[in-house]
């Protein structure tokens, strides 16, 4: 049997999708909490809808009345260099950092699950540009978009996006601990021994679904983290203002899921420091730290990262996931690292035209970085 698509535009629509989202993403190859029905679909509401330039766009691929694939996306006007155009993303792709994003299907071996879904989409609405952010390096749906633009003569272009810094658990925690750096070593085991027999310090996390108390967990997680970037004049984007609500929501929606974990460390029951993050099919992704300044000296924020490793070595886990940035700190802990990249597709005349000409620029600009880095080498 065929696959039929359709799209889905309205929120209702969207809100229905939740159970069957759920099992097509629970048997995939996927994992990434960021495809979640419940971020997702958090994100448009929060984001997404509030945008007046933009369209939700999510098609399904039916086999015999059974969801097998999903393109989660949103249709964005927008002006390049002047002209108007119709682009594609994922949803997500904007204001949160939304790592690992792609096309959610039963078979990702399969290409038609990935060039009919596009296909048809194409076919059926009028795109100019698709910019898909976020896709792991290695994912299949790379050679399948390469393949699909070979064949249809679109423009297409892979940029590298961020570096994604990872644990690898294996082993035990101790034996990890001795692969670091003696330096590393030293000091996480000085502070953690300081923090836990000086002051009292407890490590935990927040095991509950209540609302009201995820909500005040979030809340803290906000006040350290811009308590910490006050203390030392630095601009932060993850404000409370800014993504308070989304957090708190998606939280929420999460922690009944059991994904949420809100790692704590805490002095006579006072967070000194919080991890926000999320247990995902073997997996842990951290998204955010906060830490009291006051307990710098101490090292809270390296304690409370190595508190949450030893609890992936615990737990069985396999990886432990920093996500994007390459941060000092983070390899400190590992050496092991991937990258997340964007694929631009023009699709109509003046989309390949917009692709082809940023990519020009993009290599332009390169070329100059490269030949200054050169001349900065010789002096």
């Amino acid at each position: 049997m065929g696959i039929e698509y359709s799209l889905v535009s309205d929120i209702e629509s969207f809100t229905l999708l939740r159970d069957e989202w759920a099992n097509l993403l629970n048997n995939s190859s996927i994992c990434s909490p960021f495809l979640t029905w419940e971020w997702l679909y958090t994100w448009w509401i929060e984001y997404g809808q509030k945008d007046p330039n933009n369209t939700l766009a999510i098609v399904l691929g039916k086999r015999e009345g059974e969801i097998v694939s999903i393109l989660p996306g949103y249709i964005k006007q927008e002006k390049i260099g002047g002209m108007r155009v119709n682009a594609f993303y994922f949803l997500g792709s904007e204001y949160e950092s939304s790592d690992y994003l792609e096309i959610i299907t039963i078979d990702d071996q399969n290409p038609a699950h990935v060039t009919e879904i596009l296909n048809w989409l194409i076919s059926s609405h009028n795109i100019d540009i698709l910019r898909l952010y976020n896709i792991l390096e290695y994912r299949p749906i790379l050679k399948y978009l390469q393949h699909l633009c070979d064949e249809r003569k679109f423009e297409y272009h892979v940029y590298p996006h961020r570096i994604c810094p990872f644990i690898p658990i294996k082993g035990d925690y101790e034996s990890f601990l001795q692969s670091l750096s003696k330096s590393m070593r030293y000091n996480v085991r000085r502070h953690t021994r300081q923090l836990f027999q000086k002051f009292g310090a407890e490590f935990g996390w927040l095991q509950t679904q209540n609302e009201a108390d995820v909500e005040n967990g979030i809340k803290q997680l906000f006040e350290l983290h811009e308590r910490r970037f006050r203390s030392k004049n630095w601009d932060t984007i993850f404000q409370n203002e800014l993504r308070g609500a989304f957090h708190t929501k998606v939280s929420k929606l999460l922690s009944k899921r059991g994904i949420l974990r809100l790692f704590r460390l805490m002095v006579e029951g006072v967070p000194i420091a919080m991890m926000y993050s999320f247990e995902y099919q073997g997996e842990l992704f951290f998204f955010q730290i906060g830490m009291d300044p006051a307990w710098e000296k101490q090292s809270a924020g390296q304690v409370l990262i190595g508190q949450v490793v030893r609890y992936c070595f615990d737990n069985g886990l396999n990886r432990f996931d920093f996500m994007r940035g390459g941060e000092t700190y983070k390899f400190r802990w590992t050496d092991k690292a991937r990258m997340i990249v964007v694929v631009d597709m023009g699709v109509t005349s003046i989309g390949k035209l917009i692709v082809r000409t940023e990519y020009f620029t993009f290599q332009i600009k390169r070329f100059i970085k490269t030949k200054l880095l050169k001349k900065e080498e010789q002096y």
